[in-house]
């Protein structure tokens, strides 16, 4: 569920982005036509502007079906895929999750539902073994009755009777059953103790793995944020440039091109240190 919301949110950026690229080439084909109109530019710079709003066009219709695929995807992970349309919160922005590896793997083992389970098992088997030791032993076992007898005749009488008694069975020979139902238990435990181990370091696993992308994921969005800022400044220049008439169509194309693929690297990692963070708190066994 949490990684359809942050899909949703990643799709949703893109498409704003797309839709702004659009007006950007609106704009800068109407800059081209007028450079054209009067004679400072070539009918090449309008063609090249023409496509490049055809190209954003079309870049706008798949961000916009990624969109709604993403909206089906998270309907789909919530179990409403019907669900009418609504709106999310915009959480994307990036807020520090502080947490160290041991703190981490400690609460893995202590929360994890699937180790609780393997531990509870084992700790039955553990008490299987002494559940079979007893056919070793003595059974003692008790028993009272009472009985009470009314003659008629011919003098009415009434015989109370009382009877009590105590076994002590030992089991000398039974076909070296108890034997072997403690060593099939003591092999069922061995077995446990195996998938315990196991699954513990499959955990340990799965927490070191998703505290090293958490910590990549963190390294990222600064890097990918200064790029972004760096490619928003060299669009403006490269569209201020061709607004004075001295830039060119393909310099406008390639700011543009830098600009959207800075900005989807910038999203992309925001939602790709959010989704790290679910990951690790699944790992934890924490919701």
């Amino acid at each position: 569920v949490k990684q359809a919301y942050y899909g949703v949110l990643q799709a949703k950026r893109n498409r704003d982005v797309a839709a702004d690229v659009i007006k950007q080439f609106q704009l800068h084909l109407d800059q081209a036509k007028g450079f054209y109109d009067v004679g400072t530019k070539a009918r090449i710079d309008v063609i090249k502007a023409e496509v490049d709003l055809s190209n954003a066009q079309l870049s706008l219709i798949n961000a916009e079906n990624a969109l709604k695929i993403a909206w089906v995807t998270l309907n789909n992970a919530m179990g409403t895929p019907d669900a009418p349309e609504y709106t999310i919160e915009d959480n994307l922005s990036f807020q520090k999750y502080t947490i160290t590896l041991e703190e981490a793997t400690a609460r893995a083992f202590e929360n994890r539902p699937d180790l609780k389970s393997a531990i509870a098992k084992r700790q039955a088997a553990e008490e299987n073994i002494s559940l079979q030791r007893s056919g070793y032993y003595p059974i003692l076992s008790g028993s009272a009755g009472y009985a009470k007898t009314e003659i008629d005749v011919p003098t009415n009488t009434t015989i109370n009777s009382w009877d009590v008694g105590v076994t002590l069975t030992f089991p000398l020979f039974s076909g070296f059953l108890t034997s072997h139902l403690v060593a099939e238990a003591k092999s069922n435990l061995y077995i446990l103790k195996a998938n315990e181990e196991s699954l513990r370091q499959e955990i340990l696993l799965d927490v070191r793995q998703a505290y090293l992308n958490l910590q990549a994921a963190e390294a990222s969005i600064s890097t990918a944020e200064l790029a972004a800022a760096q490619a928003k400044e060299n669009l403006d220049l490269a569209n201020g440039r061709y607004a004075a008439g001295v830039g060119s169509p393909v310099e406008v194309s390639d700011a543009f091109a830098t600009y959207v693929t800075a900005q989807a690297s910038y999203t992309s990692a925001l939602a790709n240190y959010k989704t790290a963070q679910a990951s690790i708190e699944k790992a934890m066994g924490a919701r």
